[in-house]
């Protein structure tokens, strides 16, 4: 089963950013950290970031938004919920995925407020004709 996996930036985490088999994607959590390291403080723009890395590990491996179909949030404070699910609306406006989210005591990085994991899956290659 070929894997392909979207390294992840830094390489220091050791991790792949996203990994696709098959027709399944899996994302790896991603933070509101800007590509120059740096992480804005407040909640809405850490999740507004959260959702631009997650669109890129996606298209990393040729997947888009529209094919999640499973997405895990680690909130690290409870009042940030319904400013997460206000944007949730407007990144997935219909057929939203199935979706947990987690009140967590911290997140790794502390500056951290929010951490999106997902799943995609792509449509199976149409047989050639």
């Amino acid at each position: 089963m070929p894997k392909i996996s979207f390294p992840v930036e830094p390489p220091a985490l050791e991790m792949a950013r996203s990994t696709r088999i098959e027709n399944m994607v899996f994302v790896s959590g991603q933070v509101g950290r800007l590509a120059d390291g740096t992480m804005p403080l407040d909640f809405n723009t850490q999740a507004r970031i959260v959702f631009d890395n997650l669109s890129s590990a996606l298209a990393g491996v040729g997947a888009n938004l529209s094919n999640v179909v499973k997405i895990t949030c680690f909130l690290a404070h409870r009042e940030d919920a319904p400013a997460y699910r206000e944007l949730r609306k407007k990144v997935f406006p219909t057929e939203p995925p199935a979706s947990s989210t987690v009140l967590v005591a911290g997140l790794v990085n502390p500056d951290a407020r929010i951490e999106v994991e997902a799943i995609a899956v792509l449509e199976p290659a149409q047989p050639s004709i």
